[in-house]
């Protein structure tokens, strides 16, 4: 397919020694081009992101490109990145990938991914990964990886690209997401041993949020409700204990959202036929603010009159 790299190479050429802008004609006369071969010229150039234009009245001028440098712009980047042809051999890295394999640029430009994936990284997997992204597939892989005695996980992204010439091509992107990953396991385990201590408690406990929503609820108060936990979370507190579609007066939700001091009460529930003793505590995050309240439901005897 033509890509009229010359005709295309010939205006850009032109452009930068007109900082000041040219029209289409000036651009024509200049090389001694047809307009309407110029303008096509322009349309690939401007989708390319190789010049700009402005329209001054009924005229369009068109200016070289003032984009930084794509390697001026890798080297920004906290990841790792290496930018391979249609061929797959790199032609461009980032110092954070040099400074993370330890090698020179002149080691890894012009190598094949595949002697980089074997090589310099010991990822097999990541040939095949850019061969697909060459199709123009985008991938994801996260990856155990051992480097300088210490477990990482990398996430490697293989991403189809373009180049200037029109050529396709990939970037290999290298992210170390350990840190992102200890804290997701963190949360995890926390959220694991949260909900145990929970179903450990013989009272009937549950967490609803500033809106009033369950968010959490152990294991005694829903199989008391008749329900799993599943069937209980996302569901307004009002819901579960009152059995109405907003907040009555004995809900105590509204008041400790209000007063911001815990409270208790007793209130008869006709669905269950059970007085309900409960105290409700409100929580805040550190700052003050209202985050919900944890609620504490025993079976109560019928309050006496007085």
């Amino acid at each position: 397919m033509d890509t009229y790299q010359d005709e295309l190479q010939a205006i850009k050429t032109i452009l930068k020694t007109h900082p000041k802008g040219m029209t289409v004609t000036d651009i024509a006369r200049e090389t001694h081009t047809n307009r309407n071969s110029v303008a096509k010229y322009l349309d690939i150039l401007l989708i390319t992101g190789q010049a700009e234009m402005l329209t001054f009245g009924p005229a369009k001028v068109y200016f070289p490109s003032t984009r930084i440098p794509i390697s001026a712009l890798m080297d920004y980047s906290p990841d790792s990145i290496a930018l391979l042809n249609k061929d797959l051999k790199i032609i461009q890295t980032n110092t954070t990938l040099l400074s993370f394999l330890g090698v020179t640029r002149m080691e890894l430009i012009g190598s094949h991914v595949m002697t980089l994936a074997d090589t310099f990284l010991n990822i097999p997997e990541l040939a095949a990964h850019a061969q697909t992204a060459l199709t123009g597939k985008e991938t994801t892989l996260d990856y155990a990886y051992t480097h300088h005695n210490h477990d990482l996980t990398l996430q490697i992204r293989t991403v189809p690209t373009t180049f200037d010439d029109g050529q396709p091509g990939v970037a290999l992107i290298l992210a170390d997401t350990t840190t992102q990953h200890h804290l997701q396991d963190q949360q995890s385990l926390a959220t694991t041993e949260w909900q145990t201590t929970l179903d450990a408690v013989a009272d009937m406990v549950f967490l609803m949020d500033s809106t009033f929503t369950v968010r959490r609820i152990n294991a005694s108060f829903a199989a008391f409700l008749g329900l799993t936990a599943e069937q209980c979370l996302g569901k307004k507190c009002y819901e579960l204990l009152h059995h109405t579609d907003k907040a009555p007066d004995t809900c105590l939700a509204p008041d400790i959202k209000t007063t911001r001091q815990p409270k208790n009460g007793t209130f008869y529930d006709p669905t269950l036929d059970r007085y309900l003793s409960v105290r409700a505590c409100p929580l805040f995050t550190p700052t003050g603010a209202f985050t919900g309240a944890v609620h504490v439901v025993k079976v109560s005897e019928k309050p006496e009159k007085t």
